[in-house]
């Protein structure tokens, strides 16, 4: 018993085990609400296929119908850029909706409660010109009066030999107009 990690903890720091009896409480809640993903996402740590689907998508961002590069920047810039670009075509594909949107809904039966929630928990509605404008920026690139601006979505086919480009689709374009 006087071996366990706790109570070694609890001998060399209080403080130190109080904090970690303190977690253990707050992630056993939380998992009891089925909301274990709250202090560790996943990040789609399970994401193999085990289906052996050979497709794929990315995304990417065009200034003047030229992509702008991503994938020289820092890997943690990188990430950043590539998660969020994917999150924000799912938001704008779910009309303007976040997971945490369907989550309340299922989770929550009064419509009082919900609301309250959602305004308090979710983003609300982001226009698609500023976010794109602000990724574009933040990707290092200067936007000027007249340049277009894109979101394209790739799909690809996997094989041996390499991939193949399937489809592109536009998921949102926007000329900006001198401002």
């Amino acid at each position: 018993m006087k071996n366990l990690f706790l109570f070694r903890l609890f001998r060399y720091s209080r403080l130190a085990f109080i904090m970690a009896v303190l977690f253990i409480i707050i992630y056993a809640i939380a998992f009891d609400k089925k909301m274990s993903l709250l202090l560790f996402p996943y990040n789609a740590m399970y994401s193999v296929d085990f289906n052996h689907n050979n497709t794929g998508e990315v995304y990417a961002c065009k200034q003047n119908g030229t992509i702008i590069p991503i994938t020289g920047k820092w890997y943690w810039k990188k990430d950043f850029l590539e998660t969020s670009l994917r999150g924000f075509v799912h938001y704008v594909e779910d009309t303007n909706r976040v997971f945490l949107n369907h989550y309340i809904l299922y989770r929550f039966s009064n419509p009082i409660v919900q609301q309250y929630l959602v305004d308090k928990l979710t983003p609300g509605k982001i226009k698609p010109e500023k976010w794109v404008t602000w990724y574009t920026c933040f990707a290092g690139r200067k936007i000027e009066p007249g340049d277009s601006l894109e979101i394209i979505r790739y799909s690809f086919d996997f094989d041996r030999n390499g991939f193949q480009l399937i489809d592109s689709v536009t998921i949102w374009k926007n000329f900006r107009n001198g401002e």
